[in-house]
């Protein structure tokens, strides 16, 4: 979840206009609108994960807020999706910029970053982890479905697990918690950490990785990757970072100008 800015696209998208993410949600959810109504008539739920603790308090706040509203919203903080129940190291700094990469596999940007800004000084914590695949079958699959018929029903799911991915997409294809049919997620969109800067991969863990992760890669002309071949389940590869520090900024190139002539001004939207 980082700190819940994907959240906060799908409940409050009035203030992340342009975000990437939108054409999704309003494929399966309906536009911003129809998403109000579901989710003020205790219809569209949400859950997310986080491991760095550094950003708890924040999306304690949130949930708090959320829920205030009537809104389902649960995050389970300081918990790491996986491929099992139990405990991992978790490497973190407590910069916002540099924890964009923070994960349980030690990553070069994570230690240099203490070495010139001793305050940002590399950090290590046991952390939960949990079954995904377990929590789909159990929260997600066997769910009991709204009766309003608003929308259709529908599940999407975003997995950014700065490189775990490799061990928990094969898990929840396994489990049946991906492309089955008793349990079919409408879409899953998904980023790909194969950079060596970026992963720390050596030359056999990166050949690894890139073929344990084709089966789950869309084909070049947009086709079923082959993992959810003759199924309804969509696999997109998308990494959606406009408005990633939730601070008014959207990253986008084409606002790139105003925002800059507005930098003291921008500001982090209201909870609701």
């Amino acid at each position: 979840s980082n700190i819940g800015v994907q959240l906060r696209k799908l409940y409050e998208p009035m203030h992340y206009p342009g975000n990437k993410v939108e054409p999704i949600f309003s494929r399966w959810f309906g536009p911003p609108t129809q998403r109000a109504r579901l989710a003020d008539a205790g219809e569209l739920c949400a859950f997310g994960f986080e491991a760095n603790p550094s950003h708890t308090p924040w999306l304690h706040r949130l949930e708090t807020a959320y829920r205030a509203r009537g809104w389902r919203v649960t995050l389970y903080t300081e918990t790491a999706a996986a491929e099992s129940n139990g405990t991992t190291t978790f490497f973190y700094t407590g910069d916002p910029w540099t924890d964009l990469s923070a994960s349980s596999r030690l990553i070069p940007t994570l230690a240099y970053k203490g070495i010139r800004h001793p305050q940002f000084a590399l950090k290590e914590v046991r952390t939960r982890t949990i079954d995904l695949a377990a929590f789909v079958r159990t929260h997600v699959c066997a769910r009991a479905l709204p009766a309003s018929g608003l929308m259709p029903p529908a599940v999407v799911a975003k997995l950014d697990v700065e490189g775990a991915e490799e061990r928990v997409l094969p898990h929840l294809l396994r489990e049946r918690a991906l492309c089955a049919p008793d349990c079919a997620l409408s879409e899953l969109y998904f980023e790909l950490h194969a950079a060596p800067q970026q992963s720390n991969f050596t030359a056999a863990e990166l050949r690894r990785y890139q073929l344990t992760m084709q089966p789950f890669k869309p084909t070049r002309k947009g086709g079923s990757p082959l993992a959810c071949k003759n199924t309804s389940t969509i696999l997109t590869l998308l990494d959606d970072e406009t408005y990633r520090f939730d601070n008014g900024r959207s990253g986008l190139k084409e606002n790139r100008a105003a925002e800059r002539a507005a930098r003291g001004s921008l500001h982090r939207p209201p909870l609701p």
